[in-house]
């Protein structure tokens, strides 16, 4: 009886209600598995590896939160990072892009870009998502 009771007052507004919060569910599931920055604010692409350019934003003041994480160790870093993107064939976003891809929990990566060629060039990582294990030891050697 109080099944019947249920079903009967289960209305077209409470199966609305029902979806809308499965589609929440899912919405919060995939931003929690995608990464935010994960170019790091520009840092993991070749704009930096030689410095600060004029025309950035860091340069600009308008990264305040950056300010003084680019010093030599990390131009040591991201140069050596370039370095093994290269001999995979990749530019450094790509390579980023691909190592984020690369952890089985990411959902997606949500990048920014401020030119069409940024996100054309930047969807090619889909092209190589494997690493190999001598590649694996040789970023983390660099991240630590």
């Amino acid at each position: 009886m109080i099944i019947l009771r249920t079903v009967k007052n289960f209305s077209s507004l409470n199966i609305a209600a029902s979806i809308l919060l499965f589609l929440m569910a899912i919405l919060a599931a995939v931003i929690a598995n995608s990464p935010m920055a994960p170019l790091y604010q520009g840092f993991l692409t070749d704009k930096y590896l030689h410095g600060v350019p004029e025309d950035s934003r860091l340069a600009k003041g308008g990264a305040p939160w950056l300010e003084g994480q680019l010093d030599d160790i990390m131009l040591k870093r991201l140069n050596a990072l370039n370095e093994i993107a290269l001999s995979r064939g990749q530019k450094l976003s790509q390579m980023a892009l691909s190592w984020v891809l690369h952890n089985k929990a990411v959902a997606t990566v949500l990048i920014g870009a401020s030119r069409p060629s940024q996100i054309v060039e930047n969807a090619e990582c889909i092209n190589k998502l494997d690493f190999t294990d001598e590649e694996i030891s040789a970023i983390e050697a660099v991240l630590k």
